[in-house]
């Protein structure tokens, strides 16, 4: 309701007899606080917020905005943690006219954003329990646990001790899901190496599973990242580590489809942090 508030009074203000300089000053002033009010509205923390447009009055009243910015730092939105934030959209358009009539805000076409992120090993650790970073990796999950099965083979991995025989043996049997598969994975803590990340997890198995093991196991995730296309990412060499359940196994690769929204750019990390440029549509 606020941000309708300063849209229209922005129409009011363009609408009277200003010169052009002092109405773009205006206007753009007006629709940048319009603007971070909203985004502040939008995300869990943010320390220092700053947006820039750029356009003509009746562009940007008329709700086409050629170019907008948007710098922060210390931000986090659905738990995921950001040190630092530079993005630049372009070709926005949004439904303003519609909102001075007390619609909802609504984008009218999807547009493109080139963004910068820095994440700290603070805020990997913090974004831990971020829901959208647990969603996602409860999505991958189904499709790791088939590859981890093929490496669960006897007679390929000799070190196998009872336990691993037991879980290996019951899937096997006709008709029945492969005891990993129904296991569920809790991320606890992300850290950083020189070239690894490291996922720290419990996996947890249903109470029917019938396994003589603890309904939680201590496991970690260490891989290597890659990005193979700018759509593509590639876990390199990936070991998991669950002593409780089965000796180490490795993976020489998984890989994460990001989709056709999502073009990565540029992806370094080090123990000092992630640092990351790409490209993400914003459909409406």
């Amino acid at each position: 309701m606020r941000g309708c508030i300063i849209l229209s009074f922005a129409i009011l203000i363009f609408t009277m007899d200003f010169d052009q300089s002092q109405g773009n000053q205006w206007v753009s002033r007006i629709l940048s606080q319009a603007i971070q009010f909203w985004l502040r509205s939008r995300v869990d923390q943010i320390q220092d917020l700053r947006v820039n447009l750029s356009g003509s009055n009746r562009a940007i009243l008329s709700g086409s905005l050629p170019k907008a910015s948007v710098f922060a730092t210390k931000a986090a939105y659905q738990g995921i943690h950001l040190s630092q934030i530079e993005a630049i959209g372009s070709n926005i358009r949004l439904n303003l006219k519609q909102v001075l009539r007390g619609q909802p805000l609504q984008l009218v076409e999807r547009f493109p954003i080139d963004c910068t992120l820095y994440l700290s090993p603070e805020d990997l650790s913090a974004s831990s329990k971020a829901p959208i970073l647990i969603q996602g990796l409860q999505d991958i999950w189904p499709a790791l646990i088939q590859d981890w099965i093929q490496t669960l083979n006897p007679a390929l991995n000799p070190a196998l001790n009872l336990l691993s025989l037991t879980v290996t043996a019951n899937s096997r049997v006709p008709d029945q899901v492969h005891p990993l598969k129904t296991a569920r994975l809790q991320l606890i803590d992300v850290k950083l190496t020189t070239s690894q990340i490291i996922l720290d997890a419990l996996l947890s198995f249903p109470e029917q599973s019938g396994l003589p093991i603890p309904s939680l196991i201590p496991l970690s995730l260490v891989t290597h990242l890659e990005v193979v296309t700018p759509q593509l990412l590639q876990l390199t060499h990936l070991q998991i580590q669950a002593p409780l359940l089965i000796p180490e196994t490795t993976l020489e690769q998984f890989q994460i489809d990001l989709g056709s929204d999502v073009k990565i750019q540029q992806l370094y990390f080090s123990p000092a942090g992630i640092f990351l440029q790409g490209q993400i549509w914003v459909n409406p």
